[in-house]
């Protein structure tokens, strides 16, 4: 038994060191259990606080976008269209080859400034535009195809082919991506001789080599006065060239098939 008053052992009912009651544990008053009190919400008064000190520069490192990751490796043997141009090198390849291409008047726009020049009441240009249509659901159209085989790395002919078709100003429309290649679909611009047209260019990777199948196809006329076959042997000799540019390209430049 303890004494409650300075706390030091006591027997009996004093306490040998200050001489207070001892009072048995059944005797001790329990103490009463107080029940919480809700407190009044209090406004509290706003505190000022400083600027927070933000790292911007661990911020943007945080930041990744994954559209912004520059792939590493060699992009030689790529063959989907959307992976190569993530590579700023061929973004840069096709850049520069853009800038040789020369802007020319379409068919189109001289029909227009015709119309301008000299008003016959009919619009020539309108009246082409209108017509086309009517003629490609008729199947009045000519082209050409030919191909070339290339011992070359895939994505080598692919970029290479890239760029041949933004030297010559071809405004690529659209991209259909297979297993061991893609088709590239250009826009084939109007001219004084032709309606426009649209240009076709298949590449499949092969045994160590590349194939290229390309088509042209001229709405509304059947004869173009020779101007797919100028496009198909323009465009290879400038896919050759495009391609002695590139560094390791593993072979000759390839042999005409047809």
């Amino acid at each position: 038994m303890y004494c409650s008053n300075c706390g030091e052992k006591a027997v009996g009912r004093f306490c040998s060191a200050c001489g207070s009651r001892i009072q048995p544990p059944e005797s001790v008053a329990s103490t009463p259990s107080v029940e919480p009190t809700a407190l009044e919400p209090t406004a509290l008064e706003p505190m000022p606080v400083g600027p927070l000190a933000v790292d911007k520069t661990a911020v943007e490192r945080s930041r990744v976008e994954p559209d912004t990751i520059v792939p590493t490796g060699d992009w030689a043997d790529e063959t989907v269209y959307e992976e190569l141009l993530k590579f700023p090198d061929v973004r840069e390849r096709i850049a520069r080859a853009s800038q040789r291409s020369r802007k020319t008047m379409t068919g189109e726009e001289m029909l227009a400034l015709f119309d301008s020049i000299v008003p016959t009441g009919v619009s020539f240009e309108k009246l082409t535009v209108a017509l086309l249509p009517i003629f490609d659901r008729m199947g009045i159209k000519t082209g050409k195809q030919s191909s070339v085989t290339l011992r070359v790395r895939a994505g080598h002919g692919i970029v290479a082919t890239l760029c041949a078709l933004a030297s010559q100003g071809y405004e690529l429309q659209k991209v259909d991506q297979s297993e061991d290649g893609c088709v590239l679909t250009a826009m084939i611009p109007s001219n004084l001789w032709t309606n426009r047209g649209e240009l076709v260019v298949a590449l499949q990777r092969g045994d160590r080599c590349l194939e290229i199948r390309s088509a042209t196809t001229i709405s509304g006329q059947l004869i173009d006065w020779g101007r797919s076959r100028r496009i198909l042997d323009d465009l290879f000799a400038e896919v050759r060239r495009e391609l002695s540019s590139i560094r390791n390209q593993g072979g000759p430049p390839g042999r005409r098939v047809a």
